[in-house]
């Protein structure tokens, strides 16, 4: 089986991983979180709520209906370009398998913190709304942070993962000696 076909394979699981999680948060915000809500804040409607916690989950799963119809593309985006070297076929496509999985890594860093950043601003939105707009701990602005770092981190390795893997590759060679 070729790499391109494995990738296709692996970018339709994950379309549906990706689908039923969305799913299974946006049941438990609608039998949990969203009364919760109502209870906490004053004044805040039904749609409010599920537009606080609900539209990160409707999200994801229009994220993984996108993959879903776009894997075929997708797939021939994430495979690395081969270069023309004299190495064996065998250590080509081992290099290759490094570059797609560190560029699928990168496609769940980016839809899994784009998510977290829709949620997080919603919530300070509505909060805003209500009570003013201010970061009133410093553990919130550290997570909104860290999660701008992730999307990054996941939109550089989507972008640049045959880079990042012949880095991994020359850092784990360094100070051994070939043997010829």
């Amino acid at each position: 089986m070729r790499l391109q076909h494995i990738s296709y394979l692996c970018v339709k699981v994950i379309a549906i991983v990706i689908f039923l999680l969305g799913l299974n948060h946006l049941m438990n915000l609608i039998q949990y979180s969203i009364p919760s809500y109502m209870q906490i804040i004053d004044h805040l409607s039904f749609f409010e709520a599920f537009l606080m916690v609900g539209f990160p989950a409707c999200f994801l799963i229009v994220v993984s209906i996108i993959l879903w119809f776009s894997a075929n593309r997708l797939s021939v985006y994430l495979i690395p370009k081969a270069e023309p070297t004299e190495e064996s076929a065998d250590t080509s496509g081992v290099k290759q398998l490094e570059g797609y999985i560190l560029a699928i890594i990168g496609l769940l860093l980016v839809v899994f913190s784009l998510t977290t950043i829709i949620r997080m601003l919603l919530t300070y939105t509505v909060f805003s709304t209500e009570q003013g707009f201010a970061v009133t701990n410093q553990i919130q602005l550290y997570s909104i942070v860290e999660q701008g770092l992730r999307f990054i981190i996941g939109l550089v390795l989507l972008v640049k993962a045959e880079g990042f893997a012949r880095l991994l590759r020359k850092i784990r060679t360094l100070g051994v000696k070939e043997q010829y």
